[in-house]
């Protein structure tokens, strides 16, 4: 469904992706794996340009992603999680889910309040429609972000280390919501520190090191017999 061809990312004279090519299947669930800095979340933010690479090319559905020409439209199949929530804080959570339905999908008010409230039903937070993000926990507030995702109907999800900013009680009411996404048919890529949530939910894993991905395969090869020894050392390090 995506597939990323040679990809490059400097930030100045900092290289942090170095030729990456890696084809992400449909209806699977990756998980990125590594130590911080070593280029998971760029990568990620540039399968949806929010970076725009170097150089290399990424396509989706054998179709070139042109920051300019077509990313408007590639991005309405291409929904995006962040670590931070980045929840509009002047509107209830009812109106952070139906903003972009009204404005980008042009759906009628009253359809998009009922698609609104299926969604917020199904990441379990219906009973805060009419709350404010400054008045909702972290967990809450990235429950949101996820029904505001789920809301455009996408055919990928994107999750930037979405429990890394949540205290640890919360993050298991992420990660179970999140868990119900996985082989559903949606595509899921996901950065994250969870070993335990990416051996229940991952088809594949990608561990990345200083810009490279180092190894990638089925989540029973990487955690029962790494081929690296990065990854084994990583893996004794985390397990």
């Amino acid at each position: 469904m995506i597939k990323v061809k040679q990809l490059n990312k400097y930030f100045g004279d900092l290289h942090v992706l170095k030729n990456i090519n890696f084809s992400f299947q449909e209806g699977k669930t990756t998980v990125i794996l590594g130590s911080s800095g070593s280029g998971k979340s760029t990568l990620l933010r540039c399968i949806n340009m929010l970076e725009t690479p170097t150089d290399g090319s990424i396509y989706y559905r054998n179709e070139i992603i042109d920051p300019v020409k077509n990313i408007k439209l590639i991005r309405q199949k291409i929904g995006m999680v962040f670590q931070s929530f980045n929840l509009f804080s002047n509107m209830t959570v009812i109106e952070n889910v139906t903003y972009a339905l009204k404005v980008v999908k042009k759906m009628p008010n009253e359809e998009a309040i009922n698609t609104a409230l299926v969604l917020l039903k199904r990441v379990g937070i219906s009973d805060k429609k009419d709350a404010y993000p400054s008045k909702l926990s972290g967990g809450q507030k990235q429950r949101v972000a996820i029904a505001r995702a789920l809301a455009m109907n996408p055919e990928v999800i994107l999750f930037d280390e979405p429990t890394s900013a949540l205290d640890p009680e919360m993050v298991s009411e992420v990660l179970e919501v999140m868990k119900t996404l996985t082989h559903t048919g949606l595509t899921n890529i996901i950065v994250s520190h969870e070993m335990g949530f990416a051996k229940e939910v991952a088809d594949y894993i990608i561990y990345m090191d200083d810009g490279m991905i180092i190894e990638e395969g089925p989540k029973e090869d990487f955690f029962k017999k790494p081929k690296t020894k990065r990854a084994q050392d990583f893996l004794q390090k985390i397990l």
